[in-house]
């Protein structure tokens, strides 16, 4: 059974009810619009206390490159784990978007892969559904991992198998 660091996905309006201390790294998405207005970032820096690492990132929650929004990028995902790798399995990582629901879900699978090792996407996809039941990871995220990670195909075969089964199961509650 693989180890895996301890991970929390929320969005923005959960932020408020976890004690942030108690992390010891952050990945803080954000839409682009907030990029550049400082009153988030020090907010957050304030609760998080001297010994919790942050890294905010900035890019929107869509599944292809569009001209008017800020796709994420190979070097954008390269840095979230290069800064995931930073933590070793005392560390405890929260993980939020405005939602979270798809971009920090796709980091967290992202995070998991890599520290799980190539072979384990089914079981990294499974413990992130246990972490957030509600995940839908965004699929432009996990291609730009998958190929960061080197996985030739298997995060986002397990992705995919991921969405087909929520697809089913969505079809058959409105039977």
């Amino acid at each position: 059974m693989t180890r895996f660091p301890k991970i929390k996905i929320c969005g923005v309006d959960e932020l408020g009810d976890l004690d942030l201390t108690q992390f010891t790294h952050v990945i803080s998405i954000w839409d682009p619009v907030w990029q550049g207005r400082d009153n988030h970032e020090s907010q957050i820096r304030r609760k998080l206390g001297d010994a919790t690492r942050v890294h905010f990132a900035y890019f929107d929650d869509i599944p292809v490159p569009m001209d008017d929004r800020v796709a994420a990028t190979p070097e954008q995902i390269q840095e979230i784990l290069a800064f995931g790798a930073t933590a070793n399995d005392r560390s405890s990582i929260l993980i939020h978007c405005w939602a979270g629901v798809s971009r920090s879900t796709a980091v967290a699978y992202a995070v998991l892969c890599q520290a799980a090792g190539p072979g384990n996407e089914k079981e990294c996809l499974s413990h992130l559904r246990k972490i957030r039941p509600q995940a839908v990871p965004n699929s432009l995220i996990v291609t730009l991992a998958e190929v960061v990670l080197n996985r030739k195909g298997a995060m986002f075969s397990a992705y995919d198998e991921m969405i087909s089964r929520l697809l089913i199961r969505c079809d058959d509650d409105e039977l």
